[in-house]
């Protein structure tokens, strides 16, 4: 299994931390503001989990999960796996209305736990 938390709940400007581009489950546009991520080709065992399993990949399909404070189930396996893998995309739009900063950033941490 593998979870996913972050440090704000989206992207957050260092100079000015009130500009904020939230996080959200929701299918990433142009115009609108938004931040998340996704996980595309989990194979061998791994499966993505809601919702972080939606149309996703590094063309045009942009469905994410929000990130939050709480550790988020990502990656899931439903019996023993071996050389098990996914890849998570890390995905952002934004509006005509959303701040310009050089300095958004987020922390994510991933944990992938193991049991036996």
């Amino acid at each position: 299994m593998a979870t996913i938390r972050d440090t704000g709940a989206g992207l957050k400007s260092t100079s000015t931390p009130a500009d904020r581009i939230a996080s959200n489950s929701t299918t990433l546009a142009a115009g609108t503001a938004g931040y998340g991520v996704c996980v595309t080709n989990a194979a061998s065992g791994f499966s993505a989990a809601s919702p972080y399993n939606g149309s996703c990949d590094t063309g045009s399909n942009h469905a994410v999960g929000a990130l939050t404070l709480l550790d988020q189930t990502i990656l899931s396996a439903s019996g023993p796996v071996s050389s098990a893998f996914g890849d998570i995309l890390t995905k952002a739009s934004i509006s005509s209305t959303t701040v310009a900063h050089t300095d958004y950033v987020d922390t994510m941490t991933i944990i992938v736990t193991a049991t036996y």
